[in-house]
């Protein structure tokens, strides 16, 4: 697994084969249902909000398509300036978070995804191996084994 996320009662998942993957999120012991790839050229990052999966690829490009448990028919967001450095994702409302392998912390520059079209930096965010948010927290999960936190409520554009 490179990236995962959840929305509503399902997890998502990327292999390293760009093959998607989802499940129920219960405590079962239901196997991981394949329904098609993440987006062409490979999948660095993934979140869901408002009923959509969002990918970058692997050039940095941000990708969407609808959250269901078929195939998708992603759709790149090509008013969306790519950022290559991109290596985890999460949302929060409809405001996308990432990190970058250069260790920048960032957000969408819109408070709607569909209006924004670039990342803007909000923070630094060295060692980032993971992004989550949780009720309006933002954790990150580190490769130095740390998590760290930021309290996201009430922010809006940078």
């Amino acid at each position: 697994v490179v990236a995962m996320t959840a929305l509503g009662d399902t997890l998502y998942c990327v292999t390293s084969d760009n093959q998607l993957w989802w499940k129920p999120a219960s405590e079962g012991g239901q196997p991981w249902a394949s329904m098609g790839t993440g987006p062409t050229g490979g999948t660095k990052a993934l979140a869901a909000t408002g009923g959509m999966l969002y990918a970058v690829d692997s050039l940095g490009a941000l990708w969407r398509a609808p959250a269901t448990r078929t195939t998708p028919s992603w759709v790149g967001m090509t008013t969306f300036t790519q950022d290559a450095t991109v290596n985890a994702m999460a949302a929060y409302g409809d405001i996308l978070f990432a990190s970058t392998t250069d260790n920048r912390l960032l957000r969408s520059n819109n408070d709607f995804i569909c209006e924004s079209s670039a990342w803007a930096y909000i923070h630094h965010c060295n060692y980032s191996a993971g992004l989550a948010v949780v009720e309006s927290i933002l954790f990150v999960a580190t490769t130095q084994n740390l998590l760290w936190k930021i309290d996201l409520y009430g922010l809006r554009q940078p």
